[in-house]
């Protein structure tokens, strides 16, 4: 019953520092004279690309993800921080971006989970796993799930952690510069027929 109650607080400790789900995603990627501003760090991260997410019951626009931790270099549009310990002992990360390869894009008005930036806490299990609070939205546009297998049903069944077509091509352009060679693989994104 205590272990219960600690990952109850653990959720509504990262749901009172996600910012509110705003009525268009796209604000959420804030420019700088039309173009988006991203920061490049390397440590511990969140990887949220393929993630499985489930709507956080009262909490209205917003779920939870299960995701991927990873050590490396990763884009957001924060600057990256190092883990952060709570003091209740839990490790505390942020959801950060990092290429994909294969993608299915979705164009209808079904919801999806926005993790990017979004606060994650590692599981005290399974440190290779982190659950992270995301904004659910939908109606914005075309979004892509990654998706190795081109499994065109995931457009239309569960709730993904995505992004605007338009998103992930920004960011793409952004790590594709001379500046960053070498730290992330050569863009190799390709769209499922």
């Amino acid at each position: 019953m205590q272990k219960t109650k600690n990952h109850f607080l653990s959720f509504l400790f990262l749901f009172m520092f996600c910012s509110p789900c705003d009525e268009s995603i796209a604000d959420t990627l804030h420019t700088s004279q039309g173009t988006y501003d991203f920061y490049i760090s390397q440590g511990t991260y969140a990887l949220c690309t393929t993630a499985k997410c489930f709507p956080i019951p009262g909490q209205e626009g917003m779920a939870l993800c299960h995701c991927k931790v990873e050590e490396g270099y990763s884009a957001g549009q924060e600057p990256g921080e190092p883990v952060k310990t709570t003091s209740e002992g839990y490790k505390l990360i942020k959801s950060r971006y990092y290429p994909i390869e294969t993608y299915v894009q979705c164009s209808n008005g079904r919801p999806w989970a926005f993790c990017l930036d979004s606060p994650c806490f590692i599981d005290e299990n399974d440190p290779s796993k982190a659950i992270c609070t995301c904004s659910i939205v939908k109606n914005q546009g075309d979004y892509i799930i990654p998706s190795d297998t081109c499994n065109q049903s995931h457009c239309e069944t569960g709730l993904y952690s995505s992004a605007l077509t338009t998103q992930d091509d920004a960011i793409e352009a952004y790590l594709n510069k001379a500046e960053h060679a070498g730290k992330f693989p050569a863009a190799q994104k390709k769209r499922c027929k």
